[in-house]
């Protein structure tokens, strides 16, 4: 049994990608994207915030209802417009998030 680390929320507009199965989200999901349906990942925004969990992170996180949560909001964009909106709850002592930023990349 592995020890789960964090839970994430993933939206992806069916008009976008609308050949997503759970098999691509489980594998190759970004390969599937770039090589398959030849779309360029071009930025995303992030928010970042504590919180605390709700009961379905409680019962999967084995943590209390008080543990302290960092959730990383995302929206990842390609190059006709945004196409995944995620967010990731991580109990406060299993997950860092860096954040690293290029700028003038093509």
């Amino acid at each position: 049994h592995k020890e789960l680390y964090l839970i994430e929320y993933l939206k992806v507009p069916v008009q976008v990608i609308p050949h997503l199965t759970e098999e691509i989200l489980l594998s190759s999901f970004y390969n599937d994207i770039k090589e398959d349906l030849k779309f360029k990942i071009v930025g995303a925004n992030r928010k970042i915030r504590a919180d605390l969990p709700n009961n379905l992170e409680v019962e999967y996180l084995k943590c209390t209802p008080t543990t302290p949560m960092l959730e990383v909001q995302q929206v990842t964009y390609l190059n006709n417009g945004p196409f995944e909106y995620v967010r990731s709850r991580h109990t406060y002592s299993k997950r860092s998030v860096l954040v690293h930023s290029l700028y003038n990349v093509d």
